[in-house]
């Protein structure tokens, strides 16, 4: 299915939008951070919003250094909510924008998002993932999130979406500025998925001398809104004929709908056709060694690049066996799954407890598919991947399945004291990243010496890093 979409396209030249950074020659040692950053300014990005956020932060921190110098506006608000709030504004009113967050960021965001996909607006959400539920472990990596980015929304196709999830920080670079293109060229709200250790990961970036952006197209002699399947031109809110934009169901013209069951099945219609569209249009599959393969291991973020030694390493030793990443996770090109049902085994390689295996299961059979995770903060090791694949490629073997289990320890309490003054029993180690160490440490004296009885004191604290206070 091709998406005959019209899509206005520039060649940029980019060495003088480098020197505004201050990056000089044809490569630079940056973290992923930093890259995210520095491809949304590539790609056109105007406007930036967002509430700082372990381990997203660093993309705040140059967004507010750099937008200006590219003539963009940012804004550091109150919540995430009013952080997609305002990215939606802007971008209805005709500017590229974008907000960076984490998984308790992205939560919050939900409503909003579900908004943005019935009016489809083109906007760039950047989560980059850590451990959870809640505030959970804020430095410790994982991809935890892609449930919630995929299905976190309410009603049907409220999985209207692209998910994108880079493997290094060349892509964190490359796949923020596809992110941005995508978003224009399909009006959907697209997610690019950053593992963690990746955000905070220095590697080289090779600088592309030009790129390619999508700029918005808006013809106001056509419908404001898709039918069917097709893109529509985007109309700038205070442009055209007054178009109203909102959170109910609605023909091609925005013309609200909330009773007519006609009217309903043609737009849900139309969602389901566009994520086919894309899906079919849209390759960022990595593939390697997997012609004529028996065996497959599929991944994306951060596992890949074990997954993909663990190929190299069997492959000397015979087997056939092939790799494949996912550059975008969702939507799924069902169609090309196909090509692999022969294979003996999928090896769904994942830093959570199993959530893309879940998607692939819709169309690969469940008997072929098997899963190796790790969710408790740790990256994915080579050594201990081969020595699963082995087992699971020739389970006859003498070597045993690794231990993807780890026992929890107690929590070391304070002693018992009769004591009931409040006291400071114990440091904590808190994380770099919010700022909260500051405020508690001037708190935490004035607490111990206030003479409160501790029999008789509740201590309630926000959500986040300002909860650890009671365990001190």
């Amino acid at each position: 299915m091709k998406d005959n979409v019209e899509s206005d396209q520039e060649t940029v030249k980019t060495p003088s939008l480098f020197r505004k950074l201050g990056i000089k020659g044809k490569n630079t040692l940056i973290t992923g951070n930093e890259a995210v950053a520095i491809g949304a300014l590539l790609a056109g990005c105007k406007f930036f919003s967002g509430y700082p956020i372990t381990p997203s932060s660093e993309i705040l921190t140059k967004m507010a250094h750099s937008l200006p110098k590219f003539g963009g506006v940012f804004y550091q608000t109150e919540d995430e909510i009013a952080a997609i709030g305002m990215a939606i504004a802007t971008s209805m009113c005709g500017k590229k924008a974008m907000t960076a967050t984490s998984g308790p960021g992205v939560s919050l965001m939900q409503e909003d998002l579900g908004w943005a996909i019935i009016n489809e607006v083109p906007l760039v959400i950047v989560n980059v993932m850590r451990v959870g539920p809640s505030t959970g472990q804020p430095t410790k990596p994982a991809s935890a999130d892609i449930d919630c980015m995929v299905n976190g929304r309410h009603g049907d196709t409220g999985d209207n979406v692209i998910v994108l999830s880079p493997t290094s920080v060349q892509e964190c670079f490359d796949l923020t500025i596809e992110a941005f293109n995508l978003s224009e060229k399909y009006r959907i709200p697209v997610i690019v998925a950053v593992d963690g250790y990746i955000s905070h990961l220095s590697e080289n970036l090779i600088l592309p001398e030009e790129i390619n952006i999508i700029k918005r197209r808006s013809n106001m002699g056509e419908p404001p809104f898709g039918l069917n399947g097709k893109i529509s031109n985007f109309i700038p809110a205070g442009e055209g004929t007054g178009v109203a934009y909102g959170g109910l169901v609605h023909d091609e013209w925005g013309n609200r709908k909330s009773f007519d069951p006609q009217i309903c099945r043609e737009l849900i219609d139309h969602f389901q056709k566009k994520s086919t569209v894309i899906s079919k249009n849209v390759s960022l599959l990595t593939k390697y060694q997997t012609i004529g393969c028996e065996y497959l291991i599929v991944s994306y973020g951060l596992a890949s690049r074990a997954s993909k030694d663990v190929v190299s390493q069997l492959r000397k030793k015979g087997v056939k066996i092939g790799f494949l990443s996912f550059g975008m996770i969702w939507p799924i090109d069902s169609s090309f799954l196909d090509k692999f049902l022969d294979v003996k085994k999928i090896i769904v390689v994942e830093n959570n407890t199993g959530q893309l295996i879940k998607l692939l299961g819709q169309y690969i059979p469940k008997d072929k598919l098997v899963t190796f995770n790790k969710w408790w903060g740790k990256p994915i090791r080579t050594q201990e991947l081969l020595e699963f694949c082995e087992h699971t490629i020739s389970p006859t073997q003498k070597t045993k399945p690794p231990n993807t289990s780890q026992k929890p320890t107690k929590q070391e309490l304070p002693a018992s004291s009769d004591d009931t003054i409040i006291k400071v029993k114990k440091e904590f180690p808190f994380c770099l990243g919010c700022g909260h160490r500051k405020f508690i440490n001037l708190f935490l004296p004035i607490l111990e010496k206030s003479g409160l009885d501790k029999n008789k004191t509740i201590l309630v604290c926000g959500i986040g890093c300002a909860g650890i206070i009671a365990s001190t």
